[in-house]
């Protein structure tokens, strides 16, 4: 209910690997996204 427009951005990392610039290029990639809200 709460999640219906929630997105999931998977890396192929370990969580011990995650840096910074890696959260920053997932934020990136859901600004460039076209959001259609279920249109």
């Amino acid at each position: 209910w709460q999640s219906v427009y929630s997105e999931l951005f998977f890396l192929d990392l370990n969580w011990e690997e995650l840096r910074k610039v890696d959260i920053l290029r997932s934020f990136r990639d859901y600004q460039s996204r076209g959001r259609r809200f279920g249109a």
